[in-house]
């Protein structure tokens, strides 16, 4: 059995704690050492407190301290006799928040069952004798007498320092934590500038300014770029070089820009054209880095292309307002040139009505008047196939054509306007015979406009020389005169549609400016070529046309243009026949009709196209010249109605128009016309067709 007993001397601070707690009954080896006395304990009890480094302090079980060591009196400021008898809960420990004391009120050593000798380690703050807390961490081990709570030993320590270690030990954690989160944030960004550095499709790079001891830039280091700097520029490998090494002829605008990035601190944009590549580029260079760095952050794009159709734009714009020039001049000229023919005739019209002159003197004013109307007839025809070339509506009628005869009927067309000029013509045609392969009607047209170019450029008494021959398998045409000549800044441009040469004083005619154009056009559908020089002004000009000679195979292509009519003598008519003329101009209908009625034929005469039905439901006409441009229905639709009227089916119909393409001649034939004559048509034209109609009628 185990007997518990009470201590009762009062020996020290710790032996009066033990003054009334029971002990229980133990072998005396466990209470004491052996051969020990229980002085001996008390002392090494004692001394055990007297060297501990944490506050020991007993309590009993109404809270009055028992005992305090040195270390715990030194900590709270206190001389441990001063704390003996008192309630601690009154002079060390706070209380919480409900006012209740920790002692013994809230003693939690009551709530220790006695076998559990030592409470968990809490921390709590104890005041000072001066006021001021302290943190500190305790432990208590409760005492029990019979059964019930005796008091305690409580054990504790200041936590300041551990605190203190603590808090800084979490600020460095805390910094860690920071600079582990800007080390993510940095690897992130850095993760994001690189995949914005690589997938941008614009060029960058970062450049390393360097300056000479003046402060000048003079070069610059590739520190960095992206995939699109190879690609734009073309140049790969640069990084850790300078602009100087890789270009030695570089010039220095790239360096003086970025340098005054650099010194300023101001981003600046422009747009350069790198010769050593020959590229433009659009540049935007901004500081890179830390105030004070070298670096110079460029981005840049390649607009070689925009510049190209820039420039292009701005030609093509100087372009049209040239062609617009052009346009103006063209119109005023063509006017000019109309009313040139028109004043002889209206002049030789004054004449014949005044009936003053005698036969010869009339018959030299009619042909005037002829030769005049077929001047303005071959302009309109230029103008026409000009217009058809332009269009690619020209096919030639190819075949085996002897050079000599092009000139022979070229001469014959164009003397009369080198007689008007007293021209002295010198015309050298080679011995043998000289063959090309052509369409007769489109190179006499050739001859004839070089002609008529040198007759009118040429002053009155001039010379004009035609020569040809064969060199090797062309054969060359050479038509020269003593002219007016041509500036150096004409010879680029003659062969262009509505350009002239500049007129002077010297009795140039001047022109449309489309029969050199219409020259080389025509030259070059020949598979042939075309060249003017001349030595200057008042020089003289000379044009040089080369043709490939005739081979022996020779394929003949569609033409859809009219050959030249040849003149043909008058021809009386087979029988007189009743023909109906229909035009919306008068006065071109009633002069049709008057040349038809000198013919022998019974005309009538319409303006519009029901007025044609109305005549010709009466009239019942064996020929109908019908103007197609009427005004309301027009000639393609009075043509259909008058095929439909009965006693009209077998009514030749015949189209007069200004309109000569392959279209119309289609058109008309559709709508129901049995010809198609182009206005102004020539009196032995108009003959021959009547002529050969009142044939197929008889």
């Amino acid at each position: 059995m185990s007997a518990t007993h009470m201590v009762s001397e009062p020996l020290d601070d710790f032996s009066r704690l033990f003054r009334t707690v029971p002990v229980r009954q133990q072998p005396a080896g466990q209470i004491q050492a052996e051969g020990s006395t229980p002085d001996d304990s008390r002392a090494l009890l004692s001394l055990l407190l007297a060297s501990s480094l944490e506050g020991i302090y007993g309590i009993n079980a109404a809270g009055c301290c028992t005992f305090m060591n040195a270390a715990g009196a030194a900590l709270l400021g206190y001389e441990a006799s001063e704390l003996v008898g008192q309630p601690l809960s009154k002079l060390i420990h706070h209380r919480p928040a409900d006012a209740s004391g920790f002692w013994p009120a809230r003693d939690q050593t009551t709530a220790v069952p006695p076998e559990k000798m030592a409470g968990p380690l809490s921390e709590d703050t104890f005041w000072r004798k001066n006021g001021t807390p302290v943190p500190v961490a305790y432990s208590v081990s409760p005492l029990t007498a019979n059964g019930k709570p005796a008091g305690a030993v409580v054990r504790f320590s200041d936590l300041t320092e551990s605190r203190c270690q603590q808090a800084e030990r979490q600020r460095l954690l805390d910094e860690l934590q920071v600079a582990h989160d800007g080390l993510q944030a940095l690897r992130s960004c850095k993760e994001r500038y690189r995949s914005l550095f690589e997938s941008m499709d614009q060029a960058f790079c970062v450049i390393e300014m360097r300056f000479d001891p003046a402060g000048a830039p003079i070069d610059y280091w590739f520190v960095e770029m992206n995939a699109m700097f190879e690609q734009q520029t073309g140049i790969a490998g640069v990084q850790r070089k300078t602009a100087r090494m890789l270009f030695p002829e570089h010039d220095n605008f790239w360096a003086n820009a970025c340098g005054r990035v650099v010194l300023t601190g101001k981003p600046v944009r422009f747009d350069h054209e790198v010769k050593s590549v020959n590229r433009w580029f659009e540049v935007y260079a901004s500081p890179f880095g830390s105030p004070g760095s070298l670096k110079v952050a460029v981005l840049f794009r390649d607009i070689t292309s925009r510049r190209q159709s820039d420039t292009a734009l701005r030609q093509l714009a100087t372009e049209l307002a040239e062609a617009d020039r052009c346009k103006t001049e063209f119109m005023a000229t063509l006017a000019h040139e109309l009313r040139h023919p028109l004043a002889p005739i209206r002049s030789g019209l004054g004449l014949l009505r005044l009936g003053g002159s005698s036969p010869e003197g009339k018959e030299k004013v009619l042909d005037m008047m002829d030769r005049q109307v077929s001047q303005m007839t071959h302009l309109i025809d230029d103008l026409m196939d000009v217009a058809r070339i332009n269009g690619g509506q020209v096919k030639l009628r190819k075949q085996r054509v002897a050079l000599k005869s092009i000139v022979s009927c070229a001469i014959e067309t164009s003397l009369p306007l080198m007689e008007a000029g007293r021209h002295a013509l010198i015309v050298q045609m080679p011995d043998a015979c000289v063959e090309i392969e052509a369409d007769p009607a489109r190179m006499t047209q050739v001859v004839v406009n070089l002609l008529n170019n040198a007759a009118k450029y040429t002053p009155v008494g001039g010379r004009i020389e035609i020569t040809a021959h064969q060199e090797g398998n062309e054969a060359v045409l050479w038509v020269s005169d003593n002219g007016v000549g041509m500036a150096e800044a004409s010879l680029a441009t003659m062969f262009e549609l509505y350009q002239q040469v500049e007129q002077n004083l010297n009795g140039a005619q001047g022109g449309l400016g489309i029969g050199l154009a219409l020259v080389r056009r025509l030259v070059e559908l020949h598979g042939g070529t075309v060249e003017g020089v001349s030595d200057g002004l008042g020089q003289g000009s000379t044009f040089t046309v080369r043709l490939p000679l005739a081979s022996n195979a020779l394929k003949a292509l569609s033409d859809e243009l009219p050959m030249p009519q040849p003149s043909l003598p008058d021809q009386a008519p087979a029988r007189a026949l009743r023909i109906l003329v229909v035009d919306d101009h008068a006065d071109a209908a009633t002069t049709l009709a008057a040349l038809l009625e000198i013919q022998g034929h019974t005309t009538q005469v319409a303006h519009d196209g029901q007025q044609a039905l109305k005549t010709a439901g009466k009239f019942k006409p064996d020929v109908v010249f019908l103007d197609i441009d009427m005004p309301g229905m027009n000639g393609y639709e009075t043509a259909q109605a008058l095929r439909k009227m009965e006693g009209l089916t077998q009514t030749v119909l015949v189209a007069l128009t200004g309109w000569n393409g392959s279209k119309e001649k289609a058109r008309s034939q559709t709508a129901g016309f049995d010809h198609h004559l182009a206005k102004p048509a020539a009196l032995t034209t108009l003959n021959a067709l009547v002529s050969t109609i009142a044939a197929s009628l008889k």
